[in-house]
């Protein structure tokens, strides 16, 4: 039993011994590979032990002596063949090699386990990567049955002798036991081997960047399988650079060959080879950058960078903080520098074709050649320090131009003087002689000479004994004629009375007599009062006292109360100032900078406050709450010429609030108009714990000096004011800076015009008068005491003319009708009082002889005052043009310029945003195009009619289909799109001095006869060109800009032009103000160019226009709300009729407003009064 035992345990050693390695041989992957999952050691002992559960498991024997012929060394294959899921058969053979096919009578043979030395598992070849496992057994044992099992799956397939299969799933590990049945001791041997991905189940994707290429592999049957990539790259130059999914380290723009290897358990299960090209990069800095000088230019050189990475699409050049300037070449020249000056350019490649790629910037720092110095500044000449010497000094000149020189002066006929410092003393010259000499500095260049001429004294020394003498003789004769005057005076005095009386100023007895004005002899009396440089206007302006001196100003005196005067000889009356509620310890708080002023009838309607100061803000809140006021009327800005004006009494942003002492304000809404900004302003006293809702409007477009262009800016303002109005609120707050000028004139006209309508007269000489005893110098100059009369007359003349656009459609219906039929309509009335101003403005240069032939019209010719001047542009290239960007007209009129027949046109937002021209003549297509490029104009508006011969006659073609050069500018058309009723077209300005490029875009309307033909397209057209043209409010820097964005021209620049102008105009105003004033729109064109809508039929299509892009609803107007009252007012006006709202915007009715019909002597209405300088501090 004991021997039995120990054989046992020996034939278990020599097993473990010989045959351990069997289920190492399967391939074994570096890194990334997929380890094989371990097996149960419970199932491998059960396996060896368990001879039934094996035997139940196997297939019949008879199947195992199907084999035909056999080998002598038995093999076992694994196959994978195709199937829709991921699955692989494992075929098993086993052919004995070099012997006998075996017969049935061949039977196995018992042995010996231990006799078992020669079993191998040989791992597949590379080519039949996992698809085929060969184990090679002795010669003596192929004969005997082989039998496997998989116990990786539950032990249900076995392997016996042949082509027994069963399926495996992919990526999956599996662990094979084999045993011969005929062994007299139980012998087995087991190996581990991993089912391999199918290659058809992977495909390929490239991903190419700069420096780098990304291989991914796509499983397309979503099994998991821990797979690896293994990829290299060659160049050209066959450089290999090996990576894994990604190889990085590549140059940009290089053409690789790729292989890429997919590895499972680190054998290669796929291989791809590709060509792929690296995507462009960023360039390297060019080479060999060099740089040429002259005095004012500098050439720059270079070379294309050694590696582009890229195609170059060209360079970029820059000046140090200058702006960056694409070239196409290797060469490029700065012009217009100043000489003698060191400056840093930078020049860098670039691809346009992958982003704008820039590549590294390279730099460089040349220094302009010497030039020669400017004339010397501040050349002072004079006698001394003798009166036969002079001294002539001088200041360095404003350029060197160069290193640093010597003074030389070139005194009449002396030696040149040579000095490092500007001063030369010339002595012992002859006395009163006149002497010529020239100065100028010289370093390697000569300088510009400063000529000038000194004049040496007399010899003093020798007129001093004359002078002594003839003074002495003077001085006696002086004596002896005061004696005498003195004896005379003495004899005289006794017949004279010894005193005087004083005589007491009175400040009622310089006022004049002066009657009021019936309506009907407005226009008249405005015309004889003005004329004679408006003699009669300041006769009355100057007799009426600044200050009525017998009114007490005590408490503005007081001391407590000066610091919070913004003027100290503007004080308001003890009589009728504000008096606020007293604050307990606090002198003086009672007191404010303000006084009450009486309406037309209407006691204590106003109250006239100067802008406050920081210091007053909690003052002024303070009476507008105890005043119960709701409505600011603010003339003023808070900064006007770099002088405060009025500290900001109101939070900066909407949404914000603010505490001034008491009181805080909130500001809801802020609204913003060409000529005017409204507020919503919610008050909250603290103390009271109660609340309010003000109105705040400022107006400002007040100039600095003088008063408004336009009198209708101010009845405009009046009406938005009184449309606020409330019965229950207090007094209306007027104020400026001084709170007397222009409060006192906004205050005049309200009055005067409502004494207009209710008497049919206005009395403004005993109204300003009445004004000046509630509060000095209001209505402070005389040009402010004519611009009431002349605002009261443009009222009178043309009444109210503005719609709520609301309204307009139901009003313009009744405006055309004929009722009674035999009157002309209302519209054709409104038309027909249109003021011509026909040549109410010089046209000098436009009749100028010389610029006749560049008229297409003699009736049509610019005005002076806005005549676009086209500058002679014969300027070398500049590097800089910044100046130009703020130059003004103003500045341009001291330069030559050219004439071209096309005038300023002020926008809605009160800007020059438009220039209405004739269309070119073949003689001025050069000047047409430079206005264009100088004014710096984004779109061209071209209006002409649908025949092609009357267009032709109308315009000359300025462009060709290809570039042509007009002067300087080469102009090339690059785009051209038809759009229905327009054509655009883009054009590209290249100036070949300056090299700069501008575009352009035309809109040619090709659809105007008479009047446009398609309004829908028309409307359509000006929506195109808003949307690249802003329309923003006027600003205090675009008041000096030269550029111009809109270009509109027709024949004459006049008819087609002018409608359009106004049309553009108007729909602006719709928008933004939801009213029109059809009427003021054209009037202010026609005094900005002659000729402008001539035709009844224009002023009509107008109002038709505009009238058209209102919406409906329900057959009906859309309401929108035009202003929006006060919440206090909203309750009393909210039941209102459309027509009774109108009412209340103060327009005139015939009833209390007739209007009489326009002088025919007299077409261009009222004309403007010549102011006179008066001696009176201006400061509003």
């Amino acid at each position: 039993m004991n021997l039995y035992l120990k054989l046992i345990v020996l034939g278990f050693l020599l097993w473990d011994q010989n045959y351990s390695t069997l289920g190492q041989d399967t391939p074994s992957g570096g890194q990334g590979t997929f380890s094989p999952a371990p097996q149960s050691t419970s199932s491998i002992q059960n396996f060896s032990n368990d001879s039934s559960r094996i035997t139940s498991s196997t297939s019949s024997d008879s199947n195992s002596s199907d084999t035909q012929a056999s080998t002598h060394t038995p093999t076992m294959d694994l196959t994978s063949p195709v199937t829709d899921t991921p699955r692989t058969d494992l075929n098993k053979t086993i052919s004995p090699e070099d012997v006998s096919p075996s017969t049935p009578e061949d039977n196995p043979i018992p042995f010996n386990c231990r006799e078992i030395k020669d079993i191998k598992v040989d791992p597949p070849l590379y080519k039949e990567l996992f698809e085929r496992l060969k184990i090679h057994i002795p010669k003596n044992l192929t004969h005997n049955t082989l039998k496997c099992l998989n116990i990786s799956s539950s032990g249900e397939y076995t392997f016996e002798l042949l082509n027994f299969n069963f399926s495996v799933s992919m990526c999956t590990s599996i662990t094979i036991r084999c045993w011969f049945e005929e062994c007299t001791e139980r012998f087995n041997f087991s190996t581990n081997l991993d089912v391999p991905p199918r290659h058809e189940s992977y495909s390929l994707k490239v991903i190419e960047a700069t420096n780098q290429i990304n291989f991914k592999w796509h499983n397309q049957k979503e099994a998991v399988c821990h797979v690896v990539v293994k990829s290299n790259c060659s160049d050209v130059t066959g450089n290999i650079t090996e990576g894994g999914d990604i190889v990085d380290g590549l140059d940009p723009y290089t053409k690789y060959n790729c292989n890429s290897d997919l590895l499972y358990g680190g054998k290669t299960v796929k291989r791809e080879n590709i060509n792929v090209t690296t995507l462009i990069g960023h360039p390297e800095e060019v080479q060999d950058l060099k740089c040429n000088t002259t005095k004012k230019n500098v050439t720059l050189r270079w070379k294309e960078p050694n590696k582009p990475n890229g195609p170059l699409d060209g360079y970029k050049v820059q000046r140090l903080k200058g702006e960056w300037k694409d070239v196409n070449n290797t060469e490029y020249t700065f012009s217009g520098l100043k000489p003698f000056t060191e400056y840093t350019f930078n020049v860098t490649a670039f691809n346009n074709r992958s982003n704008n790629l820039l590549g590294k910037s390279k730099e460089i720092s040349c220094k302009t050649k010497e030039d020669e110095p400017s004339e010397v500044t501040n050349v002072k000449s004079y006698v001394g320090p003798q009166n036969n010497g002079v001294t002539i000094k001088c200041k360095e000149p404003n350029s060197l131009n160069g290193p640093v020189g010597e003074y030389v002066l070139e005194f009449d006929n002396l030696a040149p003087m040579i000095k490092g410092s500007c001063l030369f003393v010339i002595k012992d010259l002859s006395y009163l002689t006149t002497y010529k000499f020239k100065i100028y500095y010289k370093h390697t260049e000569k300088g510009k000479q400063f000529e000038g001429e000194v004049n040496t004294k007399y010899n003093d020394k020798a007129l001093i004994g004359f002078l002594a003498f003839f003074i002495t003789l003077t001085c006696l004769a002086l004596i002896f004629v005061m004696f005498k005057i003195y004896k005379l005076q003495k004899k005289s005095s006794c017949n004279l009375r010894d005193n005087y009386p004083l005589i007491a100023h009175d400040d009622e007895g310089s006022l004049l007599n002066i009657e009021p004005i019936p309506v009907d002899l407005l226009l008249e009396a405005y015309k004889r009062k003005n004329a004679d440089e408006g003699r009669f206007f300041l006769d009355e302006f100057q007799s009426i006292p600044r200050v009525f001196s017998k009114l007490s100003i005590k408490e503005a005196r007081k001391p407590c109360n000066q610091s919070k005067n913004r003027y100290i000889d503007i004080l308001p009356y003890d009589n009728n100032r504000v008096v606020l509620s007293e604050i307990h310890g606090e002198p003086g708080s009672d007191y404010i900078n303000a006084s009450y002023i009486n309406g037309f009838k209407e006691p204590r309607k106003y109250i006239a406050a100067q802008g406050p100061k920081e210091e007053t803000m909690n003052d002024f809140w303070r009476m507008i709450w105890e005043q119960k006021s709701t409505i600011i009327v603010m003339v003023t800005r808070c900064e006007e010429g770099n002088r405060n004006k009025c500290a900001q009494y109101w939070p900066q942003c909407e949404g914000e609030l603010e505490d001034y002492g008491d009181v805080t304000v909130k500001i809801t809404e802020e609204k913003f108009f060409p000529d005017y900004i409204t507020r919503k302003l919610h008050i909250n006293n603290r103390r009271e714990k109660s609340e309010r809702d003000i109105t705040h409007i400022q107006f400002t477009v007040w100039p600095d000096h003088g008063v408004p262009d336009d009198p209708n800016l101010l009845l405009k303002l009046r009406r938005r004011v009184n449309a606020l109005s409330n019965f229950f609120s207090g007094p209306t707050i007027v104020h400026c800076s001084a709170g007397v000028g222009r409060t006192g004139t906004y205050i005049s006209i309200d009055a005067m015009l409502e004494g207009l309508e209710a008497e049919s007269r206005v009395d403004v000489y005993g109204y300003v008068v009445q004004l000046r005893r509630q509060r000095c110098l209001m209505v402070q100059v005389e040009a402010q005491y004519i611009f009431i009369h002349k605002s009261l007359v443009e009222y009178n003349q043309f009444g109210e003319t503005e719609i709520i656009t609301s309204e307009l459609p139901h009003l313009l219906h009744n405006m055309k009708k004929n009722d009674p039929p035999s009157e002309p309509s209302q519209l054709t009335s409104e038309f027909q009082r249109l003021p011509s101003y026909k040549n109410w403005r010089p046209q000098t240069v436009g009749n100028h002889q010389d610029n006749k032939d560049k008229n297409r019209s003699s009736s049509v010719v610019p005005y002076e005052f806005n005549r676009v001047q086209v500058k002679v542009d014969d300027e070398p290239e500049r590097e800089n043009t910044e100046d130009d960007e703020m130059s003004t007209d103003q500045d341009s009129e001291s330069e030559e310029s050219i004439y071209i027949n096309a005038s300023y046109i002020i926008g809605y937002w009160g800007t020059r945003s438009m220039i209405a021209a004739q269309s070119p003549l073949p003689n001025t297509m050069v000047e047409f195009w430079q206005m264009i490029f100088q004014r710096k104009m984004k779109a061209i508006v071209m209006l002409s009619g649908p025949n092609q011969e009357s267009s032709d006659q109308e315009c000359a073609q300025y462009w060709k289909e290809k570039s042509k050069t007009y002067g300087d500018l080469e102009v090339a058309l690059t785009d051209e799109n038809p759009c229905g009723a327009y054509t655009e077209r883009t054009f590209e300005i290249r100036h070949t001095k300056r090299k700069d490029i501008r575009k352009v875009s035309q809109f040619h309307y090709n659809q105007w006869e008479d009047l446009p033909k398609d309004t829908n397209g028309l409307l359509e057209m000006i929506e195109k060109i808003r949307k690249n043209i802003p329309c923003n409010r006027m600003e205090e820097h675009s008041r000096h800009d030269r550029s111009v964005p809109l270009l509109v021209h027709c024949s004459d620049g006049s008819q087609r032009s002018g409608t359009f102008c106004a049309l553009w105009n108007l729909l602006e105003s719709a928008k933004v103000e939801e009213v029109i004033d059809v009427f003021q729109t054209v009037k202010h064109l026609r005094r900005q160019r002659s000729g402008m809508l001539s035709f009844y039929e224009q002023y009509e299509f107008l109002y038709d226009t505009v009238a058209s892009t209102i919406p409906a609803q329900n057959g009906q107007v859309q309401i929108t709300i035009h202003q929006e009252h006060d919440q206090d007012n909203q309750q009393e006006t909210k039941n209102k009729t459309p027509e009774e709202s109108q009412a209340a915007t103060a327009s005139v009715t015939e009833d209390t407003a007739p209007t009489p019909k326009v002088d025919e002597t007299a077409p261009n209405g009222p004309s403007a009064a010549v102011f006179t300088e008066v001696s009176l501090r201006i400061d509003e």
